[in-house]
């Protein structure tokens, strides 16, 4: 199905150096000053790259395996490396639980509104409903002259008119498109009409109440790196790193707060195994025992799982659409819909494989397995976007759903679904979810 589809798993640990603001769910913060400073660090235009003058007939190599991104692996700049001879996994763990250190006094509740002026980009563009129709339709746009069809590129036209990668002249191989604006490459048979397709990286968010974190105490989060984007993982290194040194979390008193990027682990989120392979105090990448999660150990994890009956506990606000509105208690064929569509991308455009399924086969055996029970509730969360001046809905369900019926040929899927998170804004943490067995609430 996605045996050829990897994963990186990396746990991220930055220690306060003085009290630092936070909100509820620490995604938006997160995602919104790595897109900022990530750009600052590996965008080819703002390093000036794009002043070069390129000659009129000048064709740049193109090494795109198959139809997938090809997205360099240079390092960045700013660490020392440390190559192991052997890349597997090492014996003996350095296991590091999400709670380490982590209880610490609640701050203030403070508004219902996130503010988070970090952000370059407002939402996963490839996961809005451009891509949502296509894919659900086979290719058929709506009639030009639908009211639907209109509102939505109007959307989509002020979107993009703000995003200056599509006018890069150095564009190709730049390190930022191709991980933060990503576009079909040159050949692309799928959204090939379309600029933006979901970026190869999630955050995992655990739950953490905290409003500020005292000096010395830790905020815990991990990254999901997908395919062939497990070759950027310095870039996100640094990118976090110097997030800390110049400022981290809310605003509060005209600044942020300074913090330090003290460790980084490879993790397989499976047995909890972790090795540390980024140290923030001799600023060493160490990659010889670099954890790489496979079909392999997919299959094996789905092998542990009832084949009859699964509890879906969704730990991150998530939303899911099924025809253009989004659902409060997802049936099990929406869950699924929305995890083919998104993995069946990430496979075909960041590890160059075509998923060959029976698509609407699938779906139409989903139906066949129903909700048991749920305990679900609606999460809402406002976030303001300071780059669009706006106020946007990220509000979705949590909670818990039992599913009964023949799942066996679905427990793969929904093992790498806990990877890469499910629905819109999964980027940002939204959409996270695990497995368990219970069959009663």
């Amino acid at each position: 199905m996605l045996e050829d589809l990897r994963f990186g798993v990396y746990r991220f640990l930055m220690r306060a150096k003085e009290p630092v603001f936070l909100p509820e769910f620490k995604g938006g913060v997160l995602r919104g000053a790595f897109g900022t400073v990530f750009k600052q660090i590996a965008c080819s235009r703002s390093r000036g790259l794009d002043k070069v003058i390129v000659a009129s007939d000048f064709e740049p190599e193109r090494k795109v395996p198959g139809h997938g991104h090809a997205i360099s692996a240079t390092a960045a700049s700013g660490l020392t490396e440390s190559y192991g001879s052997n890349n597997s996994r090492a014996p003996g763990t350095y296991p590091t639980s999400f709670q380490e250190k982590s209880s610490g006094q609640e701050g203030q509740p403070g508004s219902d509104i996130e503010f988070t002026e970090f952000t370059e980009c407002d939402e996963d563009f490839s996961e809005d409903d451009e891509v949502e129709e296509l894919q659900e339709t086979g290719g058929k746009k709506l009639p030009e002259d639908s009211a639907e069809n209109r509102s939505r590129a109007r959307e989509r036209t002020s979107r993009r008119e703000e995003r200056p990668c599509r006018h890069c002249p150095v564009a190709t191989g730049c390190v930022y498109k191709a991980i933060f604006e990503p576009s079909p490459p040159p050949g692309s048979e799928r959204l090939k009409n379309l600029e933006d397709i979901p970026r190869p990286f999630v955050f995992r968010i655990p739950p953490d109440p905290r409003r500020i974190l005292n000096p010395d105490e830790l905020l815990i989060w991990e990254i999901v790196l997908i395919g062939n984007a497990i070759g950027t993982l310095p870039y996100f290194i640094v990118t976090f790193k110097e997030i800390g040194e110049i400022g981290f979390g809310l605003w509060h008193d005209g600044r942020r707060s300074k913090a330090h990027l003290e460790a980084v682990h490879s993790v397989n989120p499976f047995d909890q195994t972790a090795f540390r392979i980024y140290s923030g105090n001799t600023n060493t990448v160490d990659l010889s025992r670099h954890i790489e999660i496979t079909g392999e150990d997919i299959m094996a994890e789905a092998k542990k799982l009832p084949r009859d009956f699964i509890m879906v506990e969704f730990k991150t606000p998530t939303r899911m659409r099924y025809q253009s509105r989004y659902v409060e208690v997802p049936e099990f064929h929406v869950l699924i819909r929305n995890l083919l569509r998104r993995l069946s991308t990430l496979s075909y455009f960041y590890q160059g494989k075509e998923v060959n399924l029976d698509f609407q086969g699938l779906i139409s055996r989903a139906s066949k397995v129903r909700i048991n029970a749920s305990d679900l509730t609606w999460k809402p969360w406002l976030r303001y976007s300071g780059r669009s001046k706006t106020r946007m809905d990220f509000g979705g369900f949590i909670g818990k759903v039992w599913y009964e019926g023949p799942l066996e040929e679905f427990l793969p899927l929904l093992v790498y679904g806990t990877l890469s998170n499910v629905g819109k804004t999964a980027t940002f943490g939204l959409g996270q979810y695990t497995l368990g067995k219970s069959r009663t609430r």
